[in-house]
């Protein structure tokens, strides 16, 4: 439901009055205050905000480690990687864009399938976003990212949307991956993923580590 006018007034002003923004348009480190609402996952702010004028395709604009939070990554991005999925489905019917791509080239499904968020990718494929959609990196859609990072709930839920061939090189950067387990590699090989395939590690741009991601 959304707020009155006059709530939503109040809500926003006190959140800018506490953080120094000056307005919904503002920035703090590259973040406006819908960045910061999508990343809490605060709801009622995230409306207020979207109500009070905000670009429901706002992006954020500097890089945040602790965040693991890439420029380019849009309110749409960041609630899907941190599994805030009332906010994520605010956004949807507010007709965010569901294939933009961060400075990485990630669509929102892999930072869902990354931050190991099954029922954000539900939501985002349900909707209509795209499984075939490639990062920047080494051209891997969703699964990549998903299978180094060890994201198994995440994995799951875009495999059974995933071709076979979607699969290469997957164990390869389970095996190297930062954040794999044995879960995700036997999961990986009891979905068809080849055994005998073999990494050129002469390619360009390829991930020896899921912290690229």
């Amino acid at each position: 439901m959304a707020l009155c006018c006059e709530e939503a007034e109040e809500l926003v002003a006190s959140f800018l009055e506490e953080n120094r923004f000056k307005n919904v348009s503002d920035r703090e480190h590259g973040w406006t205050p819908a960045c910061f609402a999508a990343l809490r996952g605060d709801l009622p702010l995230l409306k207020a905000i979207l109500q009070q004028g905000a670009n429901v395709n706002e992006r954020m604009k500097s890089k945040e480690l602790q965040f693991h939070a890439e420029p380019g990554m849009s309110l749409l991005h960041v609630a899907a990687q941190f599994g805030n999925n009332e906010a994520l489905q605010l956004l949807i019917q507010e007709k965010a864009e569901l294939n933009s791509q961060d400075q990485l080239g990630m669509s929102p499904l892999h930072r869902a399938t990354l931050g190991d968020n099954a029922v954000g990718v539900q939501l985002l494929l349900q909707a209509g976003s795209d499984p075939a959609c490639r990062e920047k990196i080494a051209k891997f859609t969703a699964m990549g990212p998903a299978a180094a990072w060890g994201s198994l709930r995440g994995i799951h839920a875009i495999m059974e949307h995933s071709p076979l061939q979607e699969f290469r090189w997957c164990l390869h950067v389970a095996v190297l991956g930062e954040g794999s387990s044995v879960e995700m590699v036997t999961t990986l090989i009891a979905a068809g993923a080849a055994l005998d395939e073999t990494l050129d590690l002469s390619l360009p741009n390829l991930p020896m580590s899921p912290k690229r991601w």
